[in-house]
């Protein structure tokens, strides 16, 4: 359309406090990933076979409202696929506490399945929440996601969508070396510090530029 658009990303303020960084003494890996809706065509199946590949203990925490019959489904995939995983469910919350929320948790799912261009271009709120919570991030190499998992480093993971396989590996890795998953935490922190946070002066300092030029301030 001839316009050249600034580009502001989704990120939301630092934390006042800085991520409690200690291995958890479960057995088991805390996956954790959240929307408005629960439901199908959100990379979460794949994940379930992933986790049965991987041969581990885990814990999938959702956040969000199921669709209607998706989570019996998904339960049922998990009894056949992944029978070490625990799927948990938690009621939505106010935007302003998913960062909060997110605490506690070992990874963050930001997969995106290749299903449409929009899901194929965008980074979702999802992957710069996990980034302030500190928590690792398994990223599926989107377009849109490809250079921000590339610039967090060890902090993320990334596997094409649909490979089951290499997302398999990844979550196997963190599951028995913590010494790996705190390290990919950090990282995570220390990207969300540098520059995924909304005072950055690419995030807020772009809107408020923009907005000068458009008022002539």
């Amino acid at each position: 359309y001839g316009v050249s658009p600034y580009v502001v990303n989704n990120t939301f303020p630092l934390p006042s406090k800085t991520p409690e960084f200690e291995t958890s003494h479960s057995s088991s890996l805390r996956l954790y990933w959240f929307s408005q809706t629960i439901g199908w065509g959100r990379g979460l199946e794949e994940v379930i076979r992933a986790l049965g590949l991987a041969g581990i203990n885990a814990e999938l925490h959702l956040r969000g409202r199921p669709v209607c019959g998706y989570l019996e489904k998904l339960r049922s995939l998990a009894k056949l696929a992944a029978p070490k995983t625990q799927i948990i469910i938690h009621d939505p919350a106010p935007p302003d506490e998913m960062v909060a929320l997110a605490g506690g948790f070992d990874v963050g799912l930001a997969v995106e399945p290749l299903e449409n261009l929009n899901r194929e271009i965008c980074i979702s709120n999802k992957a710069f929440t996990y980034l302030l919570a500190g928590l690792a991030v398994v990223f599926t190499d989107t377009p849109g996601q490809r250079t921000l998992a590339k610039e967090i480093g060890v902090g993320a993971f990334v596997y094409s969508p649909g490979d089951v396989d290499t997302l398999a590996k990844g979550l196997r890795a963190w599951s028995i070396a913590k010494n790996l998953l705190m390290e990919a935490q950090h990282a995570a922190w220390d990207a969300a510090k540098r520059r995924w946070h909304w005072e950055h002066p690419a995030e807020c300092g772009s809107l408020l530029s923009a907005t000068a030029k458009v008022f002539n301030i």
